[in-house]
């Protein structure tokens, strides 16, 4: 009876090794692929606390400010911000925390001092317990360039008409 017992709880012991096995393998494979969507985005992701301090950062936010990972890791990401940008910084902030999810257009400055026109989409999420902030930046800087230049191109344009205008 005592071996039955034993080579019973050998044979759920075992099922219990296989099941974690399994479930280790899964766990693994699905943060592998997490991993991969973030570090493999298209567009910068920052998650910073709620004290605005980064906890990580993906390739391409390192890339659209121009600092390794590790310089941006524990920085409070209120000093990318110009300083025009700071205290909508903190006003967005705030909103964030609250709930809201916004959708916005700032300036951050890159490592080497020159300006990057950034979209901003930011959201508050709870994770065990504790308040992030999930951002996602899209680097818009030649597209406003680019706007500028359509802009003054047909600024200019409608100054050559008024002038032709009042020639005739």
């Amino acid at each position: 009876d005592l071996s039955q017992d034993k080579q019973q709880l050998e044979k759920y012991s075992t099922q219990l090794e296989h099941l974690v096995q399994d479930r280790t393998k899964e766990l693994n494979r699905s943060e592998t692929m997490l991993r991969s969507l973030f570090e493999n985005a298209n567009d910068g992701i920052i998650i910073v606390d709620n004290n605005g301090i980064i906890l990580s950062a993906n390739e391409k936010a390192c890339e659209i400010h121009g600092f390794k990972k590790d310089a941006l890791i524990g920085v409070n990401i209120g000093l990318l911000e110009t300083e025009e940008n700071k205290p909508l910084f903190e006003e967005r902030k705030r909103r964030i925390l609250k709930g809201e999810a916004l959708m916005f257009e700032t300036q951050h400055y890159r490592k080497d001092g020159s300006r990057a026109s950034i979209e901003v989409s930011s959201k508050a999420i709870e994770v065990e317990g504790n308040l992030i902030i999930q951002s996602f930046h899209r680097d818009i800087t030649e597209k406003k360039r680019l706007q500028g230049q359509l802009f003054q191109s047909q600024k200019m344009e409608s100054i050559g008409v008024l002038a032709g205008g009042i020639a005739h």
